[in-house]
């Protein structure tokens, strides 16, 4: 017996497990992919949303039965670029721009990073998590000490993203404070103290970025910390910024 046509909303990249399935197909290839992959011993079916658009998806139930899907593809509307930081021991930045009102809980990039003579130093994927709506998100790639990297002929691209379909997602920023309480500025480090408060009735995660910058505003560097708050909850932190790691430090600005 078949059951309703259920609804489901992916974006550009992103792949969607199927539990309780013995077969998948989708009307639609170029706009929803099907497939399986075994581990351990395990089969598990899943859909890839590959570009905008809509397409019926059937799972043949293991138990019995199928359920059918409407998926509706939209873009993720995800940007990235890559920039040198002034870490001393060398360093990449990825900075990710969100800019959909949807709330990612990870996306992965594939970064390309080639030396002045064309040939790849580095090629790998990286993911970042909790991903709001809106705004940025930042990651950082270390280097060796001898890198010849030439940003002019490396790349990055958004490979995958990933949300929780049956979930609601709320941007409750500013419901969540996050304040500096003090700081101590020494002479090769600054320690800075911080609050996180979740004023809200439901557990929330982040992401508080510190932006390390120099005298012209520029950022030289990025460091990070995460946070899991259960509802109306407070959390104390510290973070030292070593001076030393970034020639030319002046400032940092603490973005959540």
């Amino acid at each position: 017996r078949s059951s309703d046509l259920q609804k489901l909303t992916l974006y550009v990249g992103e792949k969607f497990d199927v539990t309780s399935a013995k077969g998948i197909k989708s009307n639609k290839k170029s706009v929803v992919k099907t497939g399986k992959s075994t581990s351990s011993g395990y089969v598990q079916y899943y859909m890839i949303a590959k570009k905008t658009g809509t397409a019926t998806v059937t799972v043949n139930q293991k138990y019995g039965g199928k359920v059918k899907y409407k998926v509706t593809v939209k873009k993720n509307n995800c940007s990235a670029k890559l920039s040198m930081t002034g870490y001393k021991y060398g360093e990449v930045l990825v900075t990710l721009k969100n800019n959909s009102s949807q709330i990612f809980d990870s996306v992965t990039v594939k970064y390309t990073l080639k030396k002045t003579d064309g040939s790849v130093y580095e090629e790998k994927e990286s993911t970042l998590y909790d991903v709001m709506s809106k705004k940025s998100a930042y990651k950082t790639i270390s280097l060796t000490s001898n890198a010849d990297v030439d940003l002019s002929q490396s790349s990055v691209k958004i490979t995958g993203v990933m949300h929780y379909p049956n979930r609601t997602y709320k941007n409750v920023s500013s419901k969540v404070k996050v304040t500096k309480t003090s700081e101590t500025d020494a002479e090769k480090e600054v320690e800075i103290n911080i609050n996180a408060k979740n004023s809200t009735s439901q557990s929330v995660s982040g992401q508080v970025y510190f932006l390390i910058k120099n005298s012209s505003d520029e950022i030289i560097g990025v460091e990070s910390r995460s946070f899991y708050l259960s509802k109306k909850a407070t959390e104390s932190a510290t973070k030292s910024i070593y001076k030393d790691n970034y020639p030319g430090y002046d400032h940092y600005e603490i973005l959540s």
